[in-house]
């Protein structure tokens, strides 16, 4: 088949495509591979493909090493990487920051499915119980 133009369609097949090679290139070295966002007009398609290692010397993800380093930002501490909190009837873990976002900064996994989702770090805090505070530990009233 010779692709003459790129559409959505085609888009899709040639990054599913990217991910299967890049796939077996992962399970070679002993990584993790993940498909990131992409692009795609008429004449061209930029797919994007991420390599990781699994796991850090100390057991850790990339998404655990990354919480640790940044949790603070967001008011939370290393040891809420993982926990379960119940929002909107379903039970999710805290999975992971999002330092780019400045909005909906924090990953939660669905426990059912494994679906990752966004929301604030001021639904997780309320959800915690966190109290805002400011650098010298004043508490803060709660802003919507």
């Amino acid at each position: 088949m010779k692709v003459t133009r790129i559409d959505r369609r085609t888009a899709k097949m040639l990054s599913h495509e990217l991910e299967k090679a890049a796939t077996i290139i992962a399970e070679k070295y002993g990584l993790k591979v993940s498909k990131k966002s992409g692009s795609f007009d008429e004449m061209r398609h930029t797919a994007r493909v991420e390599f990781s290692v699994g796991e850090n010397a100390d057991g850790k993800s990339s998404n655990q090493v990354d919480f640790d380093k940044y949790c603070s930002w967001y008011g939370l501490k290393p040891e809420h990487f993982g926990q379960k909190i119940a929002l909107d009837g379903d039970t999710y873990t805290i999975s992971g920051v999002r330092t780019k976002a400045t909005k909906n900064t924090i990953c939660i996994e669905r426990v059912t499915d494994g679906k990752t989702f966004v929301v604030s770090e001021k639904v997780v805090q309320r959800i915690l119980g966190i109290k805002h505070t400011d650098p010298f530990g004043v508490e803060l009233p709660e802003v919507n």
